[in-house]
């Protein structure tokens, strides 16, 4: 067996002893943005960085041969290259990984929308059949946030979502009208409290 073969057989472990956290990936510096059409016609983009949690923990405490660490590096940035809607991927060390991200679709009944996928969430839309749409950011808490910190690694960066559709409610840090339509920001960090959410009523 391959050295890389060898650690992608390894993948599936590492995912399970991971789970602990909110989402293996952690998402900073970065900007997001999410639009919402009246029909549900959608479009979620993301630039910054995403740093795969268990390996830049390793790497940080030493837990990996030097010659390993390039192959663990080469993995996981398959993995993420398995969604073709990341434009640009590219490993800026220990496990961070600078990142384009780019989808548009259509809402579907009550199927959900989630970066970067459901079992490594960061933000997601949730369509009901009553014409509701949930956009909403996974955000760890308590001992989950306070291992990520003790890890050196913060969720840092902002969330736009844009939408001419009537938000039922939500918990934006500020609001800005431009006519047709709104924009709601959220400024997150170690700080953010609640996780950035937003109801909206489509076909409004």
């Amino acid at each position: 067996m391959s050295f890389v073969r060898f650690w992608r057989a390894r993948l599936a472990v590492v995912l399970l002893i991971a789970a602990g956290l909110a989402s293996c990936y952690v998402p900073d510096d970065f900007k997001a943005e999410i639009r919402v059409a009246s029909n549900g016609d959608f479009a979620m983009s993301y630039e910054g960085i995403l740093t795969w949690a268990p390996l830049y923990s390793d790497i940080k405490d030493g837990k990996l041969a030097p010659a390993d660490i390039p192959a663990k590096i080469a993995l996981f940035e398959e993995d993420l290259r398995r969604d073709t809607n990341f434009k640009e991927i590219k490993s800026i060390g220990k496990g961070r990984y600078q990142v384009r991200y780019e989808r548009s679709g259509h809402l579907k009944g009550s199927e959900m929308v989630s970066f970067i996928r459901r079992n490594a969430l960061i933000l997601y839309i949730k369509p009901t059949p009553d014409g509701t749409a949930t956009i909403a950011a996974n955000m760890p808490k308590g001992e989950r946030m306070e291992n990520l910190l003790a890890m050196g690694l913060e969720i840092k960066g902002i969330l736009r979502v844009s939408t001419g559709v009537q938000a039922l409610r939500g918990n934006a840090d500020k609001v800005k009208d431009h006519g047709t339509y709104k924009t709601y920001d959220w400024h997150i960090n170690r700080g953010t409290k609640a996780a950035p959410t937003i109801v909206l009523k489509l076909g409004t």
